[in-house]
């Protein structure tokens, strides 16, 4: 009685097979490559919106963020100061001495 059956064993490489494998792991290599290329394009693409997370996730944690706000001075030529007032809730940001220059234009006004 005879029986047959497939192993895997190791064999010599024929020129053929050195040929075919050669094309076979350029194909890959190249594919490979055009790949890492889009990954880096992709995660160029990525690295602003990680910042503008970074950003939004700093700004909730201090529960504040800077913005544009508009202000008003207010003079107070007797006391010789002038105030600036936050348009959208009142609070006085800061006040200094009227310049000698802002007092002549109100005396021109008056």
């Amino acid at each position: 009685m005879e029986k047959t059956e497939k192993r895997m064993l190791m064999c010599q490489l024929t020129e053929e097979d050195r040929v075919r494998l050669s094309k076979d792991q350029t194909k890959h290599y190249q594919d490979s490559l055009a790949l890492q290329q889009k990954i880096d394009r992709l995660k160029a693409e990525q690295k602003p919106h990680e910042k503008q997370i970074e950003k939004i996730f700093a700004v909730l944690i201090a529960g504040e963020e800077e913005r544009n706000v508009e202000c008003h001075w207010v003079y107070d030529f007797p006391g010789g100061t002038k105030y600036c007032h936050r348009g959208d809730t009142g609070e006085e940001v800061e006040n200094r001495p009227i310049s000698e220059f802002e007092k002549q234009q109100e005396l021109r006004v008056a």
